[in-house]
C-alpha cells in the first residue's frame, strides 16, 4: 500500500476478487481477538478504498483471522462498523506427508 500521511503501513494479504470486482484485505493474528484489531482492519479498508479502488469496483472486503475469538467481543467490536468485514478463527494442524 502506498505511504499514508508520511507513514508506511503493511497489510498482511491483499487480493482482488475478479468476479466480485473488489479488493479483499486479510489480516492474520497469531493470538486471541481483541477489539483493536477491528479498528485496524477498518483503517486498512478505508485506505484501500481511497487509494486503490476504482470507481467501478465494489467496496473492499475485510477478513480478520485470529487464533481464537469470543463471539460477544467480536459482535460489539463490529456492531457499528459500516464496511463489509468478518472475523474468524483458525487452527494450525501439522500436515502428515507420506513418501
Amino acid at each position: 500500500m502506498p505511504s499514508l500521511a508520511g507513514n508506511d503501513y503493511y497489510i498482511d494479504l491483499l487480493f482482488y476478487h475478479v468476479t466480485l470486482k473488489c479488493y479483499v484485505v486479510v489480516e492474520l493474528k497469531n493470538r486471541k481477538f481483541i477489539p483493536e484489531y477491528a479498528g485496524k482492519l477498518n483503517f486498512y479498508l478505508s485506505a484501500v478504498d481511497s487509494l486503490l479502488k476504482r470507481n467501478d469496483d465494489q467496496p473492499t472486503i475485510g477478513l480478520l483471522l485470529c487464533r481464537d475469538k469470543n463471539n460477544i467481543e467480536v459482535e460489539f467490536a463490529l456492531r457499528d462498523m459500516n464496511k463489509p468485514m468478518g472475523v474468524s478463527e483458525y487452527t494450525l494442524v501439522e500436515a502428515c506427508l507420506t513418501t
